[in-house]
Formats: C-alpha cells, sequence, structure tokens
C-alpha cells in the first residue's frame, strides 16, 4: 500500500572546507555533486523533495566541516553549486 508514497531525500551535501582535506570537497567539486545529483534525481519517479544540507555555511572557522555545508558562504556570497543549483531549477531541473 506504499506504492504512492515519495522517499524525500535530506541533508544533502558536502562541506567545502574543514580541519581535515580527506573530509571536504573543492567549491567546484560540490557544484558538479549538485549538477549530478539533480540529474539524477529528476530520473526517480519514486523520489519525494530533495533537500540540501544547509542554504548558508554556519561561519569560517575551519575547526569543523559544519561550517561548510552551504550553498553560500558565511557572508551571503554564492558558491558555484548555488549558481549552478539555481540554473537548473530555472531550466525545470
Amino acid at each position: 500500500g506504499d506504492i504512492k508514497k515519495k522517499i524525500w531525500l535530506t541533508e544533502y551535501g558536502a562541506p567545502t572546507n574543514g580541519p581535515d582535506s580527506h573530509w571536504f570537497v573543492s567549491e567546484s567539486k560540490q557544484a558538479e555533486m549538485v549538477a549530478n545529483a539533480m540529474s539524477l534525481y529528476k530520473t526517480y519517479d519514486w523520489a519525494g523533495p530533495l533537500f540540501w544540507y544547509t542554504i548558508r555555511d554556519d561561519g569560517t572557522s575551519k575547526d569543523t566541516i559544519e561550517n561548510f555545508f552551504g550553498l553560500l558562504r558565511a557572508d551571503n556570497t554564492p558558491k558555484p553549486a548555488y549558481t549552478t543549483l539555481k540554473e537548473m531549477i530555472s531550466k525545470g531541473i
């Protein structure tokens, strides 16, 4: 009886800075991940909404990766991933 229910994809994302380079990606790689995820996402008829982990970086301290998951930097300037997502949405994903 669950065939019409959609699976929500939540807290998707990747940090772009932090204390250990093994645990974060470049801003260009983050943008590539957005493009790949959105392209694949639209092929899933079972998928509900897709939520990026956070819209804006929480801070600038590099002592934790948690500060860098945003599509915008802490000062609200857009990262390449923000621009990529905006363009994909404007094209109807």
